[in-house]
C-alpha cells in the first residue's frame, strides 16, 4: 500500500519476475477496493506477468471494452441491427417497428450492456397490458431477443437477458389465430377489388385466385411467371420457408394476367414505376392506425388454406 500525503492509500502489486526491475502496477484506492478485492487481482496479475502478459495493457483493454459498451446505447446498436441484418429478413420491417414503438422510446440512450432481465419483463408486460393480441407482445419478445443476440454477437453484451424471461408466465401461451374471411366478406372483397385501378385492384384478385401471401404476388416479376406451363415460382428470397415453391395458374389467373400491362422499364407484374420496382406493400398512413393500434384485415390466404 503507499500513503499519499493527502491521506489516501493506494493498493499496489509489487513483484519481479525473473532479473528484471521490479514491477509496481496500482490496483485502486483503499475505500473503492478492499484488500480482499486488491489480493485475488493482485494473485491474477501476478499470473499473468509469468505468462508473458502486462497487467497494465489488461487495464487499458477493461477500459477500452468499458468504453465501447458505454457508447453501445440501444439506439446506436438498434441502427447497426437494422441496416445489417432486419433489411435482408423478410419480417425485418415488422421487427423494427416493434422495437421503435415499445423499445426505442424507454431504452434509446441506455447502453445495452446496462439491460437485464427485469428490464425486458417490463417492456413485455407493458405490452402485453395495453390490451393488443398477445401474438404482438409475443412477436415483441423475438424482437427484443434478436436485437440482443446481435450485441451477444458483436460482443457488446457477455449474456442474452431474454434467455431468462418465461414466455409462458410472462406473457401466456401463445394461440394460433383462427379468424378467417367468410365466404361473404370474400365476395366483398372480390368485388371491390374489380373496382379499383391497377395496380391494387388486379393485385387483391391475384392474391384470392391464389391464395398465395401478399408479398409472393406483390413482388412478382415476368420472368417468374411461366405463361405456356401455366406456373408461377415464387424464388426463395420471397417465400416464407426459404425454398423456391411453385403456383399452379388456373385459367381465371392467366385471363387476369392478360389483362396486365407490360412495362419497357422493367419486368415487375405490379408497378407504380413503370415496372422498375415493385408496388409498395407497407404504407405508412395514418389509417392504419388506430388508437395505438395496428388495423390489420384477415388473411385471406387462411381462408384458402380452409377450402
Amino acid at each position: 500500500a503507499v500513503v499519499h500525503p493527502s491521506g489516501n492509500i493506494t493498493l499496489q502489486l509489487r513483484t519481479r519476475i525473473g532479473a528484471r526491475t521490479p514491477i509496481r502496477r496500482a490496483i485502486g484506492k483503499h475505500g473503492q477496493v478492499t484488500v480482499q478485492q486488491a489480493r485475488t487481482i493482485a494473485r491474477r496479475w501476478i499470473e499473468l506477468l509469468h505468462s508473458g502478459g502486462d497487467p497494465k495493457a489488461e487495464q487499458r483493454k477493461q477500459r477500452e471494452a468499458a468504453a465501447r459498451a458505454a457508447a453501445a446505447t440501444v439506439g446506436v446498436v438498434f441502427a447497426q441491427f437494422e441496416a445489417r441484418k432486419l433489411r435482408h429478413q423478410r419480417r425485418g420491417q415488422a421487427v423494427a417497428a416493434a422495437i421503435r414503438r415499445d423499445l426505442l422510446p424507454a431504452w434509446h440512450d441506455r447502453p445495452l450492456a446496462e439491460l437485464d432481465h427485469r428490464d425486458v419483463r417490463d417492456a413485455i408486460e407493458r405490452a402485453a397490458a395495453r390490451g393488443t393480441s398477445g401474438a404482438y407482445a409475443h412477436n415483441l419478445l423475438d424482437a427484443t431477443r434478436a436485437l440482443f443476440a446481435y450485441g451477444l454477437e458483436r460482443d457488446l453484451i457477455e449474456h442474452n437477458p431474454c434467455d431468462r424471461i418465461r414466455r409462458q408466465s410472462v406473457i401466456g401461451r401463445k394461440v394460433a389465430r383462427e379468424r378467417v374471411l367468410s365466404d361473404d366478406e370474400l365476395r366483398a372483397l372480390g368485388r371491390a377489388a374489380a373496382r379499383l385501378p391497377y395496380p391494387w385492384g388486379p393485385l387483391y384478385q391475384l392474391l384470392l385466385l391464389t391464395g398465395a401471401r401478399l408479398n409472393e404476388v406483390a413482388g412478382a416479376r415476368w420472368g417468374e411467371v411461366d405463361l405456356a406451363r401455366k406456373l408461377f415460382t415464387v424464388p426463395a428470397a420471397r417465400f416464407k420457408t426459404g425454398q423456391q415453391h411453385q403456383i399452379p395458374l388456373t385459367e381465371d389467373v392467366l385471363a387476369l394476367l392478360a389483362t396486365l400491362p407490360r412495362f419497357r422499364s422493367g419486368d415487375c407484374v405490379f408497378s407504380c414505376e413503370f415496372g422498375e420496382r415493385a408496388t409498395p406493400t407497407r404504407m405508412r398512413s395514418a389509417r392504419r392506425w388506430r388508437n395505438g393500434r395496428r388495423r390489420c384485415a384477415p388473411s385471406s390466404r387462411r381462408r384458402e388454406a380452409t377450402w
